[in-house]
């Protein structure tokens, strides 16, 4: 769920966990995506730097499919 979390953040240009927790009580989408389970900016920003480079390389794999069905430019 958090990878997903992450992953959608950063499609729609959001990096900082604090505008990430934010958005989750704010956007219907983050909600959905964490199954409406609430995960604060401290726990965000942790496994985000635990898992930078993991991250990095799974939206790297992420970017082209999207690519390819037309959801970015």
């Amino acid at each position: 769920m958090m990878v997903t979390l992450l992953l959608y953040a950063h499609c729609v240009g959001e990096r900082s966990s604090w505008r990430i927790e934010r958005l989750f009580l704010e956007d219907v989408a983050f909600r959905v995506i964490t199954a409406n389970q609430t995960r604060g900016h401290v726990t965000i920003a942790r496994i985000s730097r635990r898992h930078e480079r993991e991250l990095a390389d799974l939206f790297l794999q992420v970017l082209p499919s999207c690519r390819a069905v037309g959801l970015g430019k």
